[in-house]
């Protein structure tokens, strides 16, 4: 198997296709605003505030891998924008999940090697938070266990 489709099939992995562990589009489904920004403490993040996490961290990152400016890292990538609703936050996720993939799939292979760790620490990074959500939801008595995680 070559980089190019390594990378192509960890994107889908954590962002998009339940495999050993559910997918971060998965595990945002069918939640409402309640639901999303719901914690059971206050020293936990609620899934609302980890996939705006993500979402800072991976258009980050494809900015790098397209090569344009980054802004200055933000203090707080847990917080969020006001006014934004989880729906919008969850498009934007969708979105961004498909920008990668067609920069993914255009991209040279001398870009592919030189992004490759941090891609893949990156779809590391999204598993581990999404296995959070998923606890989180299980914690609210709103998971599924036929999306893919039983117990």
């Amino acid at each position: 198997m070559e980089l190019r489709e390594v990378l192509n099939e960890q994107l889908n992995a954590s962002h998009h296709e339940n495999g050993w562990f559910v997918s971060l589009l998965n595990s945002i489904t069918n939640l409402s605003d309640e639901e999303a920004n719901w914690k059971p403490s206050e020293d936990v993040h609620s899934i609302h505030e980890i996939t705006t996490h993500l979402l800072y961290y991976n258009e980050r990152y494809l900015h790098r891998f397209k090569e344009e400016p980054v802004d200055e890292a933000k203090e707080n990538t847990f917080q969020l924008a006001e006014g934004v609703t989880f729906a919008h936050t969850r498009e934007r996720i969708h979105q961004l999940y498909n920008d990668w993939k067609k920069n993914l799939e255009a991209a040279d292979d001398l870009v592919m090697n030189n992004a490759s760790e941090a891609l893949s620490h990156l779809y590391l990074h999204t598993a581990y938070h999404t296995g959070q959500i998923i606890l989180l939801r299980k914690l609210q008595g709103k998971w599924d266990a036929s999306q893919g995680v039983e117990g």
